[in-house]
């Protein structure tokens, strides 16, 4: 019975043993797979929304850049803009992700998953995490098209091949670390989709700008403001008045009005002599004696603002009979230098032919001349007197410039003759005429009229 009592006594404690050791090694591995699917789903997840934040601030980012671009093509604003976007959309992916995955989490608890089912902390830890790895993908991914725009220069089209590469990559790198297929496939679908996308958006921005100039005025503007800077210092420099920097400022702020309400020029170098005329003649209503004396710190600023829009008013009426003489390629300016060859040549054959054999063009001298209105080539004293004619003529006064000129020009017919290519040049771009009084300007003026009215009407009408 002992042994009877005590083998079934062992028997039984044999059999629990083994069968504890048998359930130990089924249970092991059920266990350890559960753990590590539950350790590979929230990787997923986590690493899932990293991807998806860095593909969408990719998107975002690079197509605010581009939208911006169309406007302006500064460097600058682009990347500000591009910035500011990467900056919006980190703080709000997060939101976006946080609730995508409470409403994924509450619908698989309204189906009564229970594999799904999870502890109420587990369920934040994840929110967070998911949406601090979507603010963070976002960031990453914006930041590239910015970077590629600081450092490639030629930002237009590489921005958008940068932005692209980086997509490609990171899916690849999204797919090892969460070892997925088919992240690579959709992201390979997503940049598919999104070279379509940029190069359509791409495609139609630069349609637009092609035949609608004035959509693009920043950049017209922001590269007018640099120039007017630039020249208004070298404004009529034989003359100290206008080096005064209120002066300056004054003709400063005409400039850029007229370019912001002309953007289909905008500001050209020359326009700035231009004012020179309307300035003068509009201070001089407040300030007296010689220009040398006259200062603007003696005005108030209502009178100062005064004179500005006075200035601006008659710039743009006597600018907007000629626009084409200061939009791109300035046609206006290469059709009159061409009327003025030709004019020349048939009043003055000699000096024409001349020239011609000297091969001196009309371009190389005359170009100026229109493009400033004799301005920087007589003493500033006598613009009044030359810009009172201008005036008189009203809307003819691009082609009857051409007869102005040509008197101007053949003032020094014979000795135009006995000069050589060099010396011809020096003279026509440095023309003797510090010494002029109103009377050598009368004199070419009274030339005008007789030189209208001795050419033929059939003859005027080819000119």
């Amino acid at each position: 019975m002992d042994s009877l009592g005590t083998s079934s006594n062992e028997m039984p404690i044999n059999h629990v043993e083994i069968l504890a050791h048998s359930n130990d090694i089924e249970a092991n591995p059920n266990q350890d797979m559960e753990e590590y699917n539950i350790e590979y789903s929230e990787r997923a997840q986590c690493l899932g929304a990293a991807v998806f934040g860095a593909k969408t601030g990719l998107f975002i980012t690079t197509l605010l850049m581009m939208a911006i671009e169309a406007l302006d093509e500064n460097i600058i604003a682009m990347l500000l803009s591009g910035f500011l976007g990467l900056v919006a959309g980190a703080c709000s992916m997060p939101i976006e992700e946080f609730v995508s995955v409470d409403t994924e989490v509450a619908q698989m608890e309204v189906h009564d998953n229970k594999h799904y089912k999870v502890d109420e902390d587990d369920k934040l830890l994840n929110h967070f995490q998911a949406s601090l790895a979507s603010a963070i993908g976002f960031s990453i991914g914006g930041m590239v098209p910015v970077l590629a725009a600081v450092f490639i220069k030629d930002y237009k089209l590489l921005v958008i091949s940068v932005a692209m590469l980086a997509l490609l990559v990171f899916g690849r790198i999204g797919s090892v670390l969460t070892k997925s297929k088919t992240l690579v496939r959709r992201t390979g679908d997503d940049g598919d989709g999104g070279w379509i996308t940029m190069a359509t958006i791409f495609g139609f921005n630069e349609l637009i700008r092609s035949h609608h100039p004035a959509t693009a005025p920043l950049d017209t503007l922001l590269y007018s403001g640099g120039s007017i800077a630039v020249d208004c210092p070298r404004t009529v420099p034989e003359v100290s008045f206008f080096q005064q920097q209120q002066v300056q400022k004054s003709l400063e702020r005409i400039l850029y009005t007229w370019a912001i309400r002309h953007p289909a020029s905008g500001y050209v170098q020359g326009i700035n002599d231009l004012v020179t005329p309307f300035l003068v003649v509009f201070l001089s209503e407040y300030l007296k004696g010689a220009i040398d004396n006259w200062s603007m710190s003696d005005l108030s600023s209502d009178q100062i603002s005064n004179v500005e829009a006075d200035c601006y008013w008659c710039l743009s009426n006597l600018l907007d009979g000629m626009q084409d003489h200061y939009t791109f390629a300035q046609p206006g300016i290469q059709r009159l230098v061409f009327k003025l060859k030709e004019l020349v040549r048939r009043i003055d054959d000699p000096v024409s032919s001349h020239m011609e054999e000297q091969g001196l063009e009309f371009l190389q001298f005359a170009f100026r001349w229109f493009n400033c209105l004799l301005i920087r080539e007589v003493p500033f004293h006598l613009v009044t007197r030359l810009w009172d004619t201008y005036l008189a003529e009203g809307d003819a006064l691009p082609d009857f410039l051409v007869y102005i000129f040509a008197s101007f020009l053949l003032t020094w017919s014979e000795q135009l003759q006995k000069l050589d290519f060099q010396e011809l040049v020096m003279i026509l771009q440095h023309l003797p005429t510090k010494k002029w009084t109103h009377q050598e300007l009368e004199m070419v003026l009274s030339l005008v009229e007789g030189i209208y009215q001795g050419i033929p009407d059939s003859e005027d009408n080819r000119v």
